[in-house]
């Protein structure tokens, strides 16, 4: 080691003393847990205190140099074998001893036993290692993981793992790339679950678990549990929401996604002449890293996966540090290594891990191209942990877009929307009926417009509605040349045509001359035209020009009696405002999965909140806010 090296201080991989002692015990606990973790090394003849260089006396350093490495051999089990050498510092001599990583874990102190001698580093402390951390590094050094260890005390059925299989290929069908993917999914049996480590036969024919199928199914609910919570400002002193998920290890998966996609910034951004949903962090990169954190979690703890909300980052920790041979380093060029390899298997077959190793550098790249700050990874050695952190509120991305918060999933209306889409151009048979309401002529509506005053060419030709004059009609009567304030609303039984007014005579069939110029004194509303007839009660094709009224149909919505999920209520708020996306559109613009999708579209069917029209290819989706009112 470099001279800068060893006075940069302790840390979690050196340590100082200024001599050896006769008790052995106080520096031998410090070799068992570097060799218990990453190596480190033990520096004889420097102060800890106040990092001053004593250096060993040079009579004695050579017996010194001899007491360690036999102390060090007397009192480890496995056998450590350190490599000690000398170094002159400032003209001093120290002592330096390093010691590997061990690949016989765990190591412990002979005097104490296995039980109670286990010791590990962390941070830049010594401390004792529990039963569980103990147990988990043997079978880490014997290339096996805790996840295919038996549970010998339970059974399974064959309709529970007919059950388990035909879900997990649920999912895979769900979370394939596309058609052709899923159709490529097959079926899944105990033979397979078996051969995964999740399952195993004993000598008698009885079929058992393994800790990897107790924590894929959900059945531990103290480990197969994750935690989600928001926080107030950056720190854990306040709660604002905290939800706790268990069931299937996949349905946690999806449902922490959903939380924290539901607990972050929303904005969105011009892409062509297309408007975008984009959040401030890469949804798909949240996802494998909570899936990341499932894989690699340490099912020997009691601790569970949290998943963080703050104002300024998202948190992810997954009890148990990093395995042996991985480093933050090696973990950014895409190096990794599975910890409980059976679920590993599952997840892989769910089509919910895609390339072991390529999710750290992805998320990186994506990260630099939102100009966002490069991830934080964190080894705490009980603990791993990863920080996303946001973009300032209002803060100008990389792409010259800005990320606002989204207080409701409805987008007002903008001008390029106010025009009638060809395909809305047909009434529809809930607004063919006027309503009550609307049967009073408004004020404004009192004087007719000059844009309005030269007959249209479309109103040329006399309607069949308009053709028949009723003989009751024919003389007006003195006491109806005044309009009575009773007439003055449409009333709903007569906003219906009636069959009899059908008829257009053939006489009445074309617009005489001296009828096609609106004469001057017809140019202001007469009192006894101020009530609607019921032949006009019908909407005109000509006049069928729809003003969209999405925020109503928010609101209607939000009132909705039928229960819905949230992630429903968004699809819903969407398909209101573009009904035309596609099922590949609407995953894109939602966040949520083209599979998720593909499943929830039918659900809502049934519960009678949309309906399609038209056809495959040219039709629209319709939200029927009349059944939510």
């Amino acid at each position: 080691m470099t001279k800068e090296e060893l006075l940069n201080g302790e840390s979690e991989n050196i340590e100082f003393k200024v001599q050896r002692t006769e008790d052995s015990s106080k520096y031998m606990k410090t070799v068992v847990a570097f060799a218990n973790g990453k190596g480190g090394t033990l520096i004889f003849g420097i102060d800890d205190k106040t990092h001053e260089v004593t250096g060993i006396d040079k009579e004695s350093i050579f017996r010194e140099m001899d007491a360690i490495t036999e102390a060090i051999s007397d009192s480890c089990e496995p056998a450590i074998i350190p490599d000690i050498y000398l170094q002159t510092i400032d003209e001093k001599s120290v002592i330096v001893v390093e010691i590997a990583p061990g690949r016989q874990r765990p190591y412990y102190l002979k005097s104490k036993g296995i039980t109670n001698g286990v010791y590990v580093r962390i941070g830049g402390t010594t401390r004792h290692a529990d039963r569980d951390m103990s147990t988990e590094m043997f079978y880490e050094d014997a290339g096996r993981s805790y996840d295919t260890v038996v549970c010998k005390e339970l059974t399974v059925s064959e309709d529970e793992i007919k059950k388990l299989c035909s879900s997990m290929k649920d999912i895979a069908i769900e979370h394939a790339k596309d058609r052709q993917a899923s159709q490529k999914v097959r079926d899944v049996g105990a033979n397979q679950l078996i051969s995964w480590g999740l399952l195993s036969v004993d000598s008698e024919g009885v079929t058992h678990p393994t800790n990897g199928y107790i924590y894929l199914t959900g059945q531990d609910p103290s480990r197969s549990l994750i935690q989600c919570g928001v926080f107030k400002d950056s720190n854990r002193t306040v709660f604002i929401d905290k939800r706790s998920y268990t069931g299937p290890l996949w349905q946690q998966v999806e449902d922490a996604f959903q939380f924290v996609l539901r607990s972050i910034h929303l904005g969105n951004r011009l892409n062509g002449v297309y408007r975008e949903d984009y959040y401030e962090l890469p949804p798909k990169s949240i996802r494998e890293l909570i899936i990341n954190a499932v894989m690699n979690r340490s099912l020997l703890s009691s601790s569970n996966i949290q998943v963080a909300v703050f104002d300024n980052r998202l948190e992810i920790t997954s009890p148990g540090g990093l395995m042996p041979g991985v480093t933050i380093s090696l973990m950014k060029e895409g190096f990794s290594k599975i910890r409980n390899k059976a679920l590993a298997h599952a997840f892989l077959y769910m089509n919910l891990i895609e390339e072991w190793g390529t999710g750290i550098p992805k998320l990186i790249q994506e990260m630099q191209e939102r100009n966002l700050r490069e991830p934080e990874f964190i080894d705490m050695e009980s603990a791993f942990r990863v920080n996303l952190y946001r973009p300032a509120m209002g803060g100008q991305l990389k792409d010259k877009f800005v990320i606002e918060p989204v207080e409701s999933q409805s987008e007002p209306v903008e001008p390029d929307n106010a025009t009638l889409k060809p395909e809305d151009a047909t009434l529809k048979p809930e607004n063919a009926t006027l309503k009550p309401e609307d049967a009073t002529l408004k004020p404004e509506n009192a004087t007719l417009k000059p844009e309005d005053a030269t007959l249209k060419p479309e109103n040329a030709t006399l309607k069949p509605e308009n053709a028949t004059l009723k003989p009751e009609n024919a003389t007006l009567k003195p006491e109806d040349a005044t309009l009575k304030p009773e007439n003055a609303t449409l009333k709903p039984e007569d906003a219906t045509l009636k069959p009899e007014n059908a008829t257009l005579k053939p006489e009445d069939a074309t617009l005489k001359p001296e009828n096609a110029t609106l004469k001057p004194e017809d140019a202001t509303l007469k009192p006894e035209n101020a009530t609607l007839k019921p032949e006009n009660a019908t909407l005109k094709p000509e006049n069928a020009t729809l003003k969209p009224n999405v925020p109503n149909s928010q609101e209607r919505l939000q009132k909705s009696p039928v229960s819905i999920s949230d992630a429903e209520r968004k699809v819903l708020q969407i398909l209101a405002i573009s009904p035309l996306l596609t099922q590949t559109e609407l995953a894109q613009k939602s966040g949520i999965s083209i599979f998720t999708i593909k499943r929830m579209l039918p659900e809502l069917r049934k519960k009678g909140l949309i309906k399609r029209t038209g056809s495959r290819r040219d039709g629209k989706w319709e939200v029927l806010l009349g059944d939510l009112c």
